[in-house]
């Protein structure tokens, strides 16, 4: 018999497989949607929350979100590091950049590119706030 390759899976902090083009696109819950936009926002966060300089971890229909807010500036990036797993709305602000709490990879808090190597990002989703709400945009 002629032995059978396995693959090796890469997993995340959370277990789920990570591959070059996984997306986070699952929504199974409520809906917000804003009056002058075609968009749906769903809430994921609260403003008062979330202090300038700091970075808080948001989930949404099972995916998971890093909630960056530099110096009142709101962004929202896809919550899981593309180098390990690891969970990025468990980092910290450093500048502009949001810090993995694993091995410190760095990535700019409004593009999602990453420090060295701006051709390697993370997935950044449209961000509104509508009074103490943090919304964003979840295809």
């Amino acid at each position: 018999m002629k032995p059978t390759s396995k693959k090796k899976i890469r997993r995340g902090y959370r277990g789920q497989t990570l591959s070059a083009k996984s997306s986070l696109c699952s929504l199974d819950m409520g809906v917000s949607v804003l009056p002058q936009s075609s968009m749906a926002f769903v809430k994921v966060a609260s403003l008062s929350r979330l202090a300038p300089g700091s970075v808080m971890e948001a989930s949404a229909g099972g995916d998971y979100y890093a909630i960056c807010n530099v110096e009142g500036r709101i962004s929202a990036l896809a919550g899981t590091c593309p180098h390990r797993g690891g969970p990025l709305g468990q980092g910290a602000i450093h500048g502009g950049n949001l810090v993995c709490p694993w091995h410190a990879w760095e990535f700019d808090c409004r593009t999602g590119a990453h420090d060295y190597n701006p051709g390697l990002t993370v997935s950044t989703f449209p961000v509104q706030v509508s009074g103490d709400d943090i919304l964003i945009d979840i295809p």
